[in-house]
C-alpha cells in the first residue's frame, strides 16, 4: 500500500491545480497544517491507514478497490475532512442526502464514508450494467445527466474527473497485491 504513495503524489498535485471555480482552499489548508507542525510522516501514516479503511470498503460490498482507491485520491486526496463549494463531505465527497441514503450518517468519519462511497458507487455499477465509465460520471455529476445522455455528459468536469480516476484506477492497480 506505501507503494501507492507516488500515485497520491500526483493526486495531491493534480487536486491541487484543479478548481473549475479558479479557488485553492486546498492550498491554505496544507498552510494550516504545516503551521499547526503536523509532519509529512504523520499524513503518511494517516493516508495508508485511510487507504486501508477504502480497500475495506471495497471489499465489504465486492467492488474493485483500484476504483474505490483512485474514487478517493480523486475526490478528496484521503482527506477525510474535506468539504467541496457543492458541500460534499469527507472521503469520498458524499452529498449529505446521498451519503444517509448509503448508510452515512457521519460524513467525517471515514469507515462510515468510505462504506457509503463504495455503496452508492455498487448501486451506480448495477444501474449501469457495470459499465464503469458511466458509474464514475455519475458519481460525479448525478445520475440524471447520464441518464439523459445514455453517456458521459459533455460537462468538461465530469469529463475530466472521468479521465483521472480511469488513470489513477490504472496506476492504483499496477501497485495493489
Amino acid at each position: 500500500l506505501a507503494a501507492a504513495m507516488p500515485t497520491l503524489a500526483q493526486a495531491r498535485t493534480d487536486y491541487l491545480n484543479f478548481d473549475p471555480q479558479g479557488r485553492f482552499g486546498l492550498l491554505e489548508r496544507e498552510a494550516e497544517l504545516a503551521a499547526a507542525g503536523a509532519s509529512a510522516e504523520n499524513e503518511r501514516m494517516d493516508r495508508e491507514m485511510l487507504m486501508q479503511i477504502v480497500l475495506t470498503a471495497a471489499a465489504q460490498v465486492g467492488i474493485d478497490p483500484a476504483l474505490l482507491v483512485a474514487m478517493a485520491i480523486a475526490e478528496s486526496r484521503f482527506d477525510p475532512y474535506a468539504v467541496s463549494p457543492m458541500g460534499a463531505q469527507g472521503l469520498m465527497q458524499l452529498m449529505p442526502a446521498t451519503g444517509r441514503r448509503f448508510g452515512c450518517t457521519d460524513p467525517f468519519d471515514p469507515y462510515q464514508n468510505a462504506r457509503g462511497g463504495a455503496r452508492y458507487m455498487l448501486f451506480l455499477l448495477e444501474r449501469y450494467a457495470g459499465n464503469t465509465r458511466l458509474a464514475i460520471a455519475a458519481y460525479n455529476s448525478g445520475p440524471a445527466p447520464v441518464d439523459r445522455l445514455g453517456d458521459v455528459p459533455p460537462i468538461p468536469e465530469t469529463q475530466a474527473y472521468v479521465e483521472r480516476v480511469l488513470r489513477y484506477m490504472d496506476e492504483v492497480r499496477l501497485e495493489l497485491p
